[in-house]
This record gives C-alpha cells, structure tokens and sequence, in this order.
C-alpha cells in the first residue's frame, strides 16, 4: 500500500512540474508509466510469492497426512501379528 502512495507522490510531483513547465509532458507520463511497471511487477512476484507458499504448505499437510497414515498402518499391522503369534502359541 505504501508504494502505491509513493507512486501517487511522485505523480502528483510530476505533474506539478510539467505544470510549471519545467518538465516535458512526455517525460512526466514516461516517468509515472514506468514506475507504475515497477510496482505492478513487485505485485506480481508478492502474488507469485504467495502462491508458492500456499502450494509448499497444501504439500506438507499431505506428507506429514501420508506419514500418519503410514504410522498407524504399521502400528495395526504390529497389533494383527502380536495376535496371530499369540493365537499360535496358545
């Protein structure tokens, strides 16, 4: 949020010298264009960002749902063949 009311200071700066004539029109819009490429492309990599981490996190949940499952299969499989042994040397 911040940049974009730094890119509105430095348009409304701009502006004010095109006004007083001191800068060209042309080089006040090429200046405002190209910070508002910047801020649209620091956007895209925090969305970007954002992103990744909310995939990496989906991942983890699954891993660690898959290592749970895993520990609680063997786990009955130790209990089904502690009973078995014990059934057979009865």
């Amino acid at each position: 949020m911040n940049l974009i009311r730094q890119l509105d200071n430095l348009t409304m700066k701009l502006k004010t010298l095109w006004m007083a004539g001191e800068v060209p029109l042309a080089h006040s819009e090429d200046r405002s264009h190209a910070w508002q490429v910047r801020i649209f492309k620091i956007a895209d990599a925090i969305r970007a960002l954002g992103q990744q981490a909310y995939i990496a996190s989906d991942k983890k949940k699954d891993s660690d749902l898959n290592k749970v499952q895993a520990k609680r299969q063997s786990y009955k499989n130790r209990q089904h063949n502690a009973s078995k042994k014990a059934a057979t040397t009865s």
